[in-house]
């Protein structure tokens, strides 16, 4: 195969990769796995997310999208602050390209 053929094969792969679920991803070759996928939670609350490689827990970093909507510790205990969306990010400490995520939606006390 030629430099320029494999260039040309490189937006297929590049789509093929945004096209993957946000819900899992791959370390070692392995998928990782994030849970719950989705979670509502009233103000105040808190929800533990939990990260799984080949059915093992998995070290993860954990981060915020919003952190006006919801907060994540170190363990993945996500606590929702104010009504909206957030999302929970969790990367292997292990492979730091195998990533996962979730959905918080973050609804007032009255609502849920």
């Amino acid at each position: 195969m030629r430099a320029w053929d494999a260039l040309r094969t490189l937006p297929v792969v590049m789509f093929v990769a945004a096209c993957t679920s946000p819900v899992s991803a791959w370390e070692g070759g392995r998928p990782i796995s994030i849970s719950p996928l989705r979670s509502s939670v009233a103000v105040g609350d808190t929800v533990r997310f939990r990260v799984t490689y080949d059915g093992r827990p998995c070290d993860c970093r954990w981060v915020s999208s919003d952190t006006t909507k919801a907060t994540v510790d170190a363990t993945g205990l996500v606590r929702a602050v104010a009504p909206g969306l957030s999302t929970v990010i969790a990367t292997s400490r292990r492979d730091q390209n195998a990533k996962t995520s979730a959905i918080v939606d973050v609804v007032a006390r009255d609502q849920r």
